[in-house]
């Protein structure tokens, strides 16, 4: 559900200086809802004279449905003008014909990690929302269709000359084209991470009055940078944003298969901290992405690869499957399976959508500082390699999708966008409902998509220690040899229960036993949860057990959870706090479901240890 607003004042009021520029010849007329191919002014009107008024004012609210709102302000005059056309626009109407261009920071970490301000540049604002009020009354005013800019950033409205009017820019963006949807949105949560009814970011003009003939103004939206520090309203970030997201969007979008992606909403502001009493990191959650903008500490607005990296975790929830945990992860973990496919394959989208594979992170004291990952390759680093790796995982994606061979890395591979379609969204969907997402569901798609490539898919899993000695792969990783061995953590132990990735429970069979450990870390990484799947072949209701099965060098209470699943849904958990014991009696339809068991004291335990447990599943 998409966040509803109040009409109040918003937090970014300021624009920079409209500049007018006149033209012999203008293209103008209405401009309804822009679509990335199609939509454009259309050659009319005649060029004249205007003047506009600039400065601060106080805007009011605006719905993330494109809601109206009242405003006021005053300040400095700005006016132009120009050669006419030889004619004047008929029936007492004139174009206003808008050009908005937001300014975008690049990053740079060729010496240090830093936000590059001295080489930054203006990039249209694509696809956003644009109302135009009246002055004198502060309502929108009616125009055929909602306005949207272009390609180009560019938008025209038809108005009364002699009109004063305001504009005001909405960092909202709402397509459908032949090709897909989309409806995003940038709201201000003013550093809370709890979900409410926050403010649409806008910018609102001054007044603008229209004269006589036709109008251009071109509106830039500053970063509020002044050399030393965000001494003025940082306008853009809001605007940088939305057109990661909507270049995110606009690549799936070319491939051969229609892309309708649910609402997005994006919650950034200067107050995102990264610490507990803020949002903590940047990161998404249900259909709602949350980005920093803490100055001198960490800001992603301008961090185009973690935009699109959060964007990506929507992708995969909306359309395709995402059976992470979440939890803090690096290239260097060691992970549970879930999460090193999940963050793995949202960095290697990153680097592949924006056709940058310096993957970058800016933080620090004037935004100079941060880090840097290599998306093909690895600089002479050592990172672990397997299916536990994001790392690898990264690479391996990488190299799938980039259209630049790689001797190095045995990388004469490429498959296309709409193949990555084909993968992500179809084949991965409609694989067994009993089994996880890893990175063994996308190979064995990828090998099913691209049948024809499967040796040289296979080289590429094998060059990242994945599938080693194997022909094929499946969704299970039915032989996989690669257990972390040698892998050691700072005591110099190294996990012994990391394989099978998956093991069968049978109904009515004797018990299995299955053991976690902590060797590496908690809560996400590997061998902390294990994996199980098992098929029920009738209707019933089914008894599950999980025993603790108490070591001899380990004598610890435990308490043995577990979650069942179909596909990526949820169907039972039991989480309680009964100690060495957890069962359950559950309804069961035919099918096939897989399951995670864990030991919860175990993962909150700063001690690293080791639980085992005995499991059942019995027919009643």
């Amino acid at each position: 559900m998409k966040a509803n607003t109040t009409s109040s004042t918003f937090r970014l009021l300021q624009l920079s200086t409209l500049m007018i520029t006149l033209f012999l010849s203008a293209c103008g007329g209405g401009s309804g809802g822009a679509d990335p191919e199609f939509a454009s002014p259309s050659a009319a009107g005649s060029s004249g004279s205007g003047s506009s008024s600039t400065g601060t004012g106080s805007p009011g609210g605006s719905s993330s449905s494109g809601g109206t709102g009242s405003s006021s302000g005053s300040g400095g005059s700005s006016s132009g003008s120009g050669a006419s056309s030889g004619s004047t626009s008929s029936g007492g109407e004139s174009v206003l014909r808008l050009l908005i261009n937001y300014e975008d920071i690049d990053s740079n970490c060729t010496s240090q990690c830093r936000l590059d301000y001295l080489n930054s540049g203006y990039k249209p604002a694509r696809f956003v929302e644009v109302q135009i009020l009246d002055q004198s009354s502060g309502q929108v005013v009616d125009t055929e269709s909602p306005l949207f800019t272009d390609a180009e950033g560019k938008v025209a409205v038809k108005l009364q000359v002699g009109q004063s009017v305001k504009v005001r820019i909405i960092a909202s963006s709402r397509v459908n084209s032949d090709r897909g949807s989309w409806d995003f949105s940038i709201f201000d949560n003013q550093g809370s991470a709890t979900l409410a009814d926050y403010e649409l970011y806008s910018v609102l003009s001054r007044e603008i009055d229209v004269l006589t003939g036709d109008v251009d103004l071109d509106l830039k939206l500053p970063s509020g940078w002044t050399g030393e520090g965000y001494s003025e309203p940082r306008l853009s970030a809001p605007f940088a944003i939305l057109d990661s997201i909507i270049e995110s969007a606009e690549y799936f979008a070319r491939g051969d298969n229609r892309i309708d992606l649910p609402s997005l909403r994006v919650f950034w502001s200067t107050e995102n901290r990264p610490d507990q009493n803020s949002i903590g990191t940047s990161f998404y959650s249900d259909g709602n992405i949350w980005i920093l903008g803490d100055e001198n500490v960490d800001t992603d607005e301008f961090d185009d690869h973690i935009i699109v990296h959060e964007w990506s975790h929507f992708l995969l929830d909306a359309l395709s499957r995402d059976d992470s945990m979440g939890g803090d992860h690096g290239f260097d973990d060691l992970l549970d399976a879930r999460v090193a496919y999940s963050e793995g394959l949202a960095t290697a989208l990153a680097c592949l959508v924006l056709r940058d594979e310096i993957y970058r992170d800016i933080s620090g004291p004037t935004q100079n500082g941060g880090f840097d990952f290599n998306c093909e390759q690895s600089g002479g680093f050592v990172e672990p390699s397997g299916w536990f790796s994001e790392s690898a995982v990264i690479r391996l994606i990488y190299d799938v999708f980039d259209d630049v061979a790689d001797e190095s890395d045995r990388d004469d591979l490429y498959l296309s966008i709409t193949q990555m379609q084909e993968i992500l969204f179809q084949k991965i969907v409609a694989q067994s409902q009993g089994s996880a997402a890893t990175i063994f569901s996308f190979l064995a798609a990828s090998l099913e998509v691209a049948s024809d490539l499967a040796a040289e898919v296979m080289d590429l899993a094998i060059a990242k220690n994945i599938g080693t000695e194997l022909n094929s792969l499946d969704v299970l990783a039915t032989n996989e040899s690669n257990g972390a061995q040698g892998y050691k953590n700072s005591e110099g132990n190294e996990t012994q229960y990391s394989l099978p990735l998956y093991t069968e429970l049978e109904v009515n069979a004797q018990p299995i036993k299955l053991c976690q450990d902590t060797v590496h870390g908690r809560p996400n990484k590997i061998s902390n949860r294990r994996l199980l799947f098992f098929r029920i072949e009738s209707s019933g209701t089914y008894k599950l057990t999980v025993s603790a099965n108490i070591l001899s060098e380990d004598t610890r209470e435990q308490d043995p959870d577990f979650l069942i699943y179909s596909a990526s849904n949820l169907v039972f958990a039991a989480e309680s706090w009964v100690s060495n014991k957890e069962e359950t009696e559950i309804g069961l339809d035919p099918g096939s479901f897989w399951m995670e068991v864990y030991d919860f004291r175990m993962l909150d335990s700063d001690e690293i240890g080791v639980s085992c447990q005995s499991i059942s599943l019995e027919s009643i």
